[in-house]
């Protein structure tokens, strides 16, 4: 997981801590190693997620085998100023249509990593957690081995956002990707990869069994499930955008990882695989 002002990322492993490195010091750091680790997890980390807030705020999202997903917050002091209070510069960024898109908060000068504050935990009993996105500015998604696909709302502990049944003959989730631009609160720029979308309507999940299934958010079922044809398990998905065959309105696609060197992209409205690169 990556903040999205470039100012650090964050790697979980196995022995279950998360460790933060530094963007800002890979050049002039002789001896690079890791500023700020969170170890109250516990089992093996098998995904993370920014949750930063746009206003200068860092936070992460980490999941576990162990069946927790925990939120904390990257506490530091900045170079003449307080811990993630002063005011930094920010610049304005263009699409190719000369639309000016969101602002970007420069990141800060920061002079040490303090410690990393837990907000909340959240563990349902059941099974590890195999894959998360978010999905609102307090709302993450996350699937589960045994439990389907749930919505968490940070703000309360037991409060889901969402619950999406799961059939266990289609394979253990491995891979979500939702869709850009779906509500009320997404960012003006949606084509940044950076950039999370908020209160989206869909999601896609991948398989172990190389199974895509579409799901509707705002009625939590599943509408359509597409097959890999070698039935290979799905390693990754990202999502983009293609012009249609009537140069209009652009489609939705989900670009696939699976088998062996391949990436496949299928069109999530008609449910077809459109190319297969290999």
């Amino acid at each position: 997981a990556s903040s999205t002002d470039g100012l650090f990322v964050v790697s979980g492993g196995d022995d279950g801590q998360c460790k933060l490195w530094d963007c800002t010091r890979l050049e002039r750091d002789v001896s690079f190693r890791s500023r700020l680790t969170y170890a109250s997890q516990g089992g093996r980390v098998t995904a993370l997620v920014s949750l930063d807030d746009g206003g200068g705020d860092h936070a992460v999202a980490s999941a576990s085998d162990n069946g927790s997903v925990h939120a904390w917050r990257v506490e530091y002091v900045e170079r003449g100023g307080p811990s993630g209070g002063s005011q930094r510069g920010e610049s304005t960024s263009t699409d190719r249509d000369g639309r000016s898109s969101r602002r970007h908060r420069a990141p800060p000068s920061v002079e040490r990593y303090t410690g990393a504050a837990e907000i909340a935990t959240v563990s349902r009993g059941s099974g590890a957690v195999t894959a998360m996105i978010r999905t609102g500015v307090k709302t993450l998604c996350y699937s589960t081995a045994r439990g389907g696909v749930r919505g968490w709302d940070l703000r309360s502990k037991n409060s889901e956002a969402f619950r999406v049944n799961w059939d266990s003959q289609l394979g253990t989730i491995s891979a979500l990707v939702a869709e850009h631009g779906g509500g009320s609160g997404t960012h003006e720029n949606t084509s940044s990869p950076y950039t999370p979308c908020f209160d989206p309507r869909w999601l896609v999940a991948g398989t172990s069994r190389g199974c895509l299934a579409l799901m509707d958010l705002r009625f939590g079922a599943r509408v359509a499930e597409w097959r890999h044809p070698t039935r290979a398990p799905i390693d990754a998905l990202v999502l983009a955008t293609e012009p249609s065959a009537h140069g209009t309105d652009a489609r939705a696609v989900v670009w696939c990882a699976a088998g062996r060197d391949e990436v496949a992209s299928w069109d999530v409205a008609a449910g077809t695989c459109g190319r297969v690169l290999r």
